[in-house]
């Protein structure tokens, strides 16, 4: 990959207009503003340089050109973004080589080969397998479903994969890095065997990883030998974390439905396979599955960086509902707003959208807030008054402490109160005793939550210490002398100090040298009245010591700085 190659895609696609696909930017002074894609935040401190091609976050640090960003948003490595990147600029690359990544790259371009191989094995393996395409149909798939997500089939056997890569040509040492055989007494055998098998896609598309649901109708009964007890294989099994694959980081369907959560403004979570296929069959394209892993931090954060609206529709089940309850404790600590689909006992998306789509779109419509969620199974046990107001103050007021906003804390408070008939003094004495939910939350989560802003006094704010605002227009002017005299990395750290000063200046509407020279006048003011503190503080000193020379001496030289001083009023 040439440099030329490079520049050109710099020069066809200007940094504000990818950045803008991705997040919203206005306009601030010559700049663009925007809430950062890279961290939770409230007050937009992500800023775009047209001039420079280049951004820089104030809130977390993040900073790069076009190239970085999309590696960072997509989770791509830099080959990947060159690409992504060249085709929409329209760009031909030749061919490129860099020393010191192309070893892990050239790993990553084999192994994404061996995962294409085995989707393709596995397909075609499905299409042999009329017992698990009769399952596939039973379940509600459509053929056309089946084949847009790949899906497929591994018979019995201990290393009919295996066998089949190696025929190709591929190690034994990329098989298993691969995630797709384990390495026994005997040999290499496959992971997934007699499995219905469903790929997991990275954001681009590419398979990285699989889940394989056990086939009843095939599974072999084995006992323990010691207990004699029944053993039954796991009913899912998914990849393990590779090269490719960190499933703490990945989301099914999320490949698809990235484009319909942005356009839709919310993303729609399930729990399984099942779920997320007959969901996307349905038109809910902007539906996600955790598969069966319990949801994360950095999955949150991929959603939320399309859309802060997130409705969870697990199963109706109690292990549904913790799942939900957990999932909402940790999307609040990311300012995601939560709403609950109220899917009934024993039922889940699949089997709803399977007997009436139309049933399923009336759920997702009623999507409720957690808190209302919650009330309303509360209020279905009928319980006592006093066992109420238990309930209510252990399980209710809980996730209102947690809730940012006073005026919707307020509205819960008394929605409780007209549904309960407990006084609104009341709730709101005991709300204030109440920690918010979930143990693993910090009690001072929701304070973090409110993002410092950035400040309109310039010498308040950390990034605009007085030298750091010297050194940045002294950039400006491009003086990088003048400015490593104040700032010694000034040149590491140049787009943040030139946005800092970029700022101020669109809000001042003064030129960079007005601005300079005001700097430069009130660090010297600064200095002339640190220099009158300690002249007086050792005119004082002899005076107390009766030295009158010293003093007289210190006492003059306090004139001369006070006389210096009157020139800056």
């Amino acid at each position: 990959m040439s440099s030329k190659s490079v520049e050109q895609i710099k020069e066809r696609l200007p940094i504000a207009d990818v950045v803008s696909t991705y997040i919203k930017l206005d306009h601030a002074g010559a700049n663009m503003r925007g809430k950062c894609p890279f961290h939770n935040e409230k007050t937009p401190s992500f800023m775009v340089s047209p001039g420079r091609n280049s951004y820089y976050c104030f809130g977390c640090g993040a900073k790069g050109d076009i190239f970085t960003f999309v590696q960072e948003f997509e989770k791509l490595d830099f080959k990947e973004a060159l690409k992504m990147l060249a085709d929409r600029a329209g760009v031909i690359l030749e061919s490129y080589r860099d020393p010191v990544t192309q070893k892990e790259d050239d790993e990553r371009d084999r192994l994404r080969k061996i995962m294409e191989a085995a989707t393709s094995y596995f397909e075609g393996e499905l299409s042999k397998d009329t017992h698990t395409l009769d399952y596939l149909h039973t379940r509600g798939l459509e053929e056309k479903t089946i084949k847009e997500w790949r899906l497929g089939s591994t018979k019995k056997g201990w290393s009919n994969l295996y066998d089949n890569l190696k025929v190709i040509g591929y190690t034994d040492a990329d098989i298993e890095k691969a995630g797709l055989a384990k390495k026994g007494n005997h040999g290499f055998y496959d992971r997934f065997r007699s499995r219905v098998m469903f790929p997991i896609f990275d954001p681009t598309g590419k398979v990285i990883a699989f889940t394989g649901r056990c086939k009843e109708w095939e599974a072999e009964v084995k006992n323990d030998k010691e207990t004699g007890e029944e053993i039954k294989d796991a009913k899912y099994l998914n990849s393990p974390d590779t090269i490719l694959f960190d499933k703490s980081r990945t989301l099914y369907g999320f490949h698809v439905a990235k484009t319909a959560i942005a356009k839709w403004k919310y993303s729609l979570l399930v729990e399984g396979q099942m779920d997320l296929l007959m969901c996307q069959q349905a038109g809910f394209n902007n539906a996600v599955a955790t598969s069966g892993t319990a949801l994360t931090r950095q999955q949150l954060e991929m959603l939320g960086r399309f859309s802060k609206n997130l409705l969870i529709a697990y199963d109706g089940d109690k292990a549904g509902v913790e799942a939900a309850r957990r999932a909402w404790t940790l999307a609040l600590s990311l300012g995601i707003d939560v709403k609950i689909a109220p899917i009934s006992l024993g039922d889940d998306p699949a089997d709803i959208i399977k007997k009436d789509p139309s049933i399923f779109k009336e759920i997702v419509k009623k999507g409720m807030h957690i808190v209302e969620f919650y009330l309303k199974a509360l209020m279905s046990r009928n319980l006592g008054e006093r066992e109420l107001g238990k309930e209510i103050e252990s399980e209710i007021l809980p996730y209102i402490k947690a809730i940012d906003s006073p005026i919707d804390q307020s509205h819960f408070i008394t929605l409780v109160a007209t549904r309960t008939s407990i006084k609104e003094e009341a709730l709101i004495a005991a709300l204030r005793k109440t920690p918010p939910p979930g143990a693993t939350v910090p009690t001072t989560f929701v304070a973090k939550l409110r993002e410092t802003k950035i400040s309109d006094t310039v010498l308040s704010q950390q990034h605009s210490s007085k030298h750091r605002l010297i050194a940045g227009t002294y950039l400006i002017l491009h003086n990088e002398e003048k400015a490593k005299a104040y700032i010694e990395n000034a040149e590491e750290i140049k787009d943040e100090l030139q946005f800092v000063v970029e700022e101020w200046l669109a809000k001042s509407g003064q030129t960079p040298e007005v601005y300079l020279n005001d700097l430069l006048k009130f660090e010297e003011k600064e200095k002339l009245q640190k220099e009158l503190k300690e002249a007086m503080r050792e005119y004082l000193k002899s005076e107390q010591d009766g030295d009158s020379v010293k003093a007289g001496e210190f006492l003059k030289r306090s004139d001369e700085i006070r006389i210096g001083l009157a020139q800056y009023g």
